[in-house]
């Protein structure tokens, strides 16, 4: 299989594991929970994530700014990001807190258990690892 085809995959696992979980709680986006996670480090993010200072002026609801660490391989949210309100995606925190908005527009944030964690750990392992595979730079020889 096509290495990028194999990272959709990955990512549409991730999405409908994260989608799954909303549809059976009864939960809301929570605003102070989401603000307390300016500044942390994402474990995995769908939504699209730009660098402050290149960041489009247009339709600030539908994006997050953020800065990647390359030694790390880490990224952070920048502070004083609004939820992506057009966008359906989902965001994971390095502590658990998952952010998701649905394609109904709906907005959740919510605690994973240690098993959902480590299970959106595993693939977002995956993912990256398909991912770098899947770039030319990345190949020895």
């Amino acid at each position: 299989m096509d290495d990028q085809l194999k990272a959709i995959r990955i990512r549409g696992k991730i999405e409908g594991f994260l989608f799954g979980i909303v549809s059976r709680l009864d939960t809301q986006f929570d605003e102070s929970v989401w603000q307390s996670h300016y500044g942390s480090v994402m474990l995995y993010c769908s939504f699209p994530l730009y660098r402050k200072e290149r960041a489009p002026d247009t339709n600030k609801a539908a994006y997050i700014t953020g800065r990647f660490d390359h030694e790390t391989d880490e990224s952070t949210m920048d502070h004083d990001i609004p939820f992506p309100e057009t966008t359906p995606g989902a965001i994971v925190f390095e502590d658990g807190i998952a952010a998701i908005r649905t394609d109904r527009g709906e907005g959740y944030i919510i605690e994973l258990s240690n098993r959902e964690f480590l299970t959106v750990s595993h693939l977002v392992g995956c993912l990256f690892t398909t991912l770098r595979n899947a770039d030319p730079k990345s190949k020895n020889g």
